[in-house]
């Protein structure tokens, strides 16, 4: 098997050009290509990415407080313009609905 000095796919012995990429491949035989990463880089990326995950969940929090306070302003200016009394009511949809806004608006934006 000749393996592609681009991208590391295997080809036939008899392949003159990659079947995945397209580059000429050499008559030798060679090894694909492989990446090793030293344990300290393997490290600071499991880092980058827990990061990236707080990162994540802050927004998402933040957003879910926001899409609240902005569902709730707009709730109850509407209500009182219509002069309307049904307090418990619009309390569950407000509790509900603002966070599962927020998250959504929030997963858009993000």
């Amino acid at each position: 098997m000749k393996f592609c000095p681009e991208c590391g796919s295997e080809n036939p012995d008899n392949a003159i050009h990659c079947q995945e990429c397209g580059k000429k491949v050499e008559n030798t035989l060679t090894e694909p290509k492989v990446e090793s990463k030293t344990p300290k880089e393997k490290k600071q990326e499991k880092l980058d990415k827990r990061k990236s995950t707080a990162r994540r969940i802050v927004v998402y929090i933040i957003g879910a407080v926001i899409g609240f306070v902005l569902f709730s302003l707009i709730i109850g200016q509407a209500l009182a313009s219509t002069g309307s009394d049904a307090g418990l009511w619009i309390g569950v949809v407000l509790y509900l609905a603002g966070p599962i806004i927020g998250f959504y608006i929030t997963y858009l934006i993000y």
